[in-house]
Formats: C-alpha cells, structure tokens, sequence
C-alpha cells in the first residue's frame, strides 16, 4: 500500500510539472507527458501486472485532477502499461539505453491505442493528427528520461517503491 501511496504523490509531482512547467515549455503545442513516462518505466521495471496497475492508478489520477480525456486515455495508459510490462520481460531492465528506447516506442504503442480505443467513448481522431503529434511527443519524452530515470529507479530498487513484504506494505 505504501508502494502506491509514493507512486500516487510521484504522479502528482508530474501533474503539477505537466500543468505548470512544461505548459510553458510546449514545442508547437505539444508538451510530454509524464505520467505516460512513470507508466512505462514502472512497468517496464516490475511488469505487466503491476504496470497495468500502476496504469490504471495514474491514468485515474491524472483524469481525476485534469478531467479531460478520461476513458480513452485511461484505458490506452491501461494498455500500454500491460504491453510494456509483458516486453519489459524479455529486455534487460537496469539499462538506461532500453529506458530510452522503451520510452520512445510506449509513447507510440500509446498514440496507436488511444487512437484505436477513442471511437468507443466517442471521440473522433483523424489519423494525421496523429501522425503528426506523436513524433513530437515521443522525443519530448525520450528528452526527459535522463531526469526522470535515474531517480524514478532508485526509488524502485532502494528506495520508497521498491517492494517490501512487511506488515505496512
């Protein structure tokens, strides 16, 4: 429990730098997004169950405090957490570079399925849109892995998220 309740004021942290930093910090509109990026670094380090789950805990904050977007996104922040945990598996977790890269291609996974998953709330996105944004954004996000990574790590491994199977867990 613990876990979640750090995981939780992680993502506020992001939520207060994507609504107050990076508003100021758009290139052509578009600003990271860093919930997005503690989704996948979070499952790629403890997999797809627990990455689906910290997923499902972000997006709802996230939706929660910005009020916009709040099935599509939720639920391809869902998906993308559960397929970067399950590719997550097969890579070796500790390195920086597959960060990077893991980044760079969730951030695609994630534009696809938000795309796939908006008809069914009923949302209408065109397909250039998309094409046209999602470069962007993933080396907005790929861009700020080497602040976010090293500390979001630590935290995993040694510090306050890592796992405990204590009595206050």
């Amino acid at each position: 429990m613990r876990r979640y309740l750090i995981l939780a004021l992680w993502g506020i942290i992001a939520l207060v730098l994507e609504t107050t930093v990076f508003e100021s910090w758009s290139f052509l509109g578009i600003k990271p997004d860093v919930i997005l990026i503690l989704i996948i670094l979070f499952a790629l380090i403890n997999g797809p169950r627990k990455g689906m789950l910290a997923a499902f805990f972000l997006g709802g904050l996230e939706a929660l405090i910005l009020a916009r977007f709040v099935g599509a996104a939720w639920l391809a922040k869902v998906l993308c957490g559960l397929l970067v945990g399950y590719g997550g598996t097969k890579l070796y977790r500790d390195n920086f570079l597959v960060a990077i890269i893991v980044v760079l291609v969730g951030t695609f996974f994630y534009a696809h399925i938000y795309y796939l998953t908006a008809p069914i709330f009923h949302f209408r996105i065109h397909y250039p849109e998309i094409i046209s944004v999602v470069p962007v954004l993933a080396v907005y996000n790929t861009a700020l892995i080497p602040l976010i990574y090293f500390p979001f790590y630590r935290s995993n491994t040694k510090g306050l998220l890592r796992e405990t199977y204590g009595i206050y867990d």
